[in-house]
This record gives structure tokens, C-alpha cells and sequence, in this order.
């Protein structure tokens, strides 16, 4: 999971194609690579706060708190992921979002 931070807020095409690489082919999106720039050019990643993890043979669960700011504003996003190990990698396969937990940070 920090990994997977640490290329969002690098943000460069090697770091893009490092998500891709480190999202299972299963749950690959079309034009994911392209989604994923996007969202780098429209975010600054602010912070990361691993709240949780837990695995199992080879499924993992990541929760976390990321703080984030889009048009100056900053928000909050919270979400448990999960992964699963091949080749002795762990892969990114889904994230569950609290809506309750999630969006602007109040002053």
C-alpha cells in the first residue's frame, strides 16, 4: 500500500506504470493507465495513515486514511483495499469506500 502512495504522489509515467503493474490483471480497468494520470494531475497526495492490516495466506486487507487536495481543497479518503499475493507480490484487486468517512476535511 505505501508503494502504491508513494507512486501516486510521484506521479511520473514510470510511477504510473508501476500501479498498473501492481493492480491484478483480473481487476484491470480499460484505459487504466490513462485513469490513473488523470487523477495524479488532478490531486496533491498530502498524507498516508495505515490503519489496519491483515492477511491471510495470500489475501490481504490494507485500511487506510489518505489526506488529499483538489482545487485547494482538502479532503479525506479512507478506504480498505484488497490484495492478493502472486509471485511473492502483493496485488491490488479492489477498495471499499465509506461514504461517511470520506470527502472534505472541515476547518
Amino acid at each position: 500500500m505505501r508503494s502504491r502512495y508513494c507512486a501516486f504522489t510521484i506521479g511520473t509515467p514510470k510511477a504510473v506504470e508501476y500501479l498498473v503493474e501492481t493492480q491484478h490483471e483480473d481487476f484491470r480497468q480499460p484505459h487504466l493507465a490513462s485513469a490513473l494520470q488523470a487523477t495524479i494531475n488532478d490531486v496533491t497526495w498530502c498524507s498516508l495513515e495505515v490503519r489496519e492490516t491483515s492477511h491471510l495466506n495470500d489475501e490481504g486487507l490494507v485500511e487506510f486514511t489518505a489526506l488529499y487536495k483538489h482545487d485547494e481543497q482538502l479532503s479525506r479518503l479512507q478506504e480498505r483495499s484488497s490484495f492478493v499475493r502472486e509471485g511473492g507480490r502483493w496485488l491490488y484487486t479492489t477498495g471499499h469506500l465509506d461514504p461517511a468517512q470520506n470527502g472534505p476535511v472541515e476547518d
